[in-house]
């Protein structure tokens, strides 16, 4: 990537960052279901009985996603990725991944979310359920999750980009040192 398609992109992404952003809708407030990460659908309603004046749930059903770790391999998987080159470009530590690998409630940061989401290359729609893996959404409120959101959407996965675009906004960068 040239620098002048370089700067065009930070431009780009400066304009839409800098929009006035609106949350999205969520579900009417009819509808109440657990989120399944895995399918993007929605499963029954609980079921919850009233006896009386007390209110008890007899019968609950979850679906529970995958762990952090499983959509990880997972997405490694899919895109046959070898782990140890992904974890060393995006710059996570080696025991970092060991433990990512050795346990399957490993809880990770978001930087680390964001700079695998990176690494794997992923959409948009896949990003969102990746950081959901992890316990963690994209904040309208923030640049910075702005700024790594529209990297993905638009499929701009260069480590340097996302970095400067990063600084531009005066935001802590992902992949390099400041």
């Amino acid at each position: 990537m040239d620098n002048l398609d370089r700067q065009y992109w930070i431009e780009f992404i400066t304009r839409l960052v800098r929009k006035d952003y609106r949350p999205e809708p969520t579900l009417p407030e009819s509808d109440h279901g657990f989120f399944n990460a895995v399918s993007d659908t929605f499963d029954e309603p609980s079921r919850i009985e009233k006896t009386n004046a007390n209110q008890t749930i007899d019968n609950i059903s979850l679906k529970k996603g995958l762990s952090f770790a499983q959509m990880l391999f997972r997405f490694i998987d899919e895109k046959q990725m070898d782990e140890v080159k992904l974890y060393q470009f995006v710059g996570i530590s080696r025991s970092v991944f060991s433990k990512i690998r050795s346990r399957d409630a490993y809880q990770p940061d978001k930087d680390t979310v964001f700079k695998f989401a990176i690494g794997l290359k992923l959409n948009i729609e896949e990003g969102i359920t990746f950081l959901a893996s992890a316990g963690f959404n994209f904040k309208l409120s923030s640049n910075r999750d702005l700024i790594i959101r529209h990297c993905l959407k638009l499929s701009k996965f260069d480590l340097l980009l996302v970095d400067q675009l990063l600084v531009r906004f005066k935001e802590k960068t992902l992949f390099s040192e400041k």
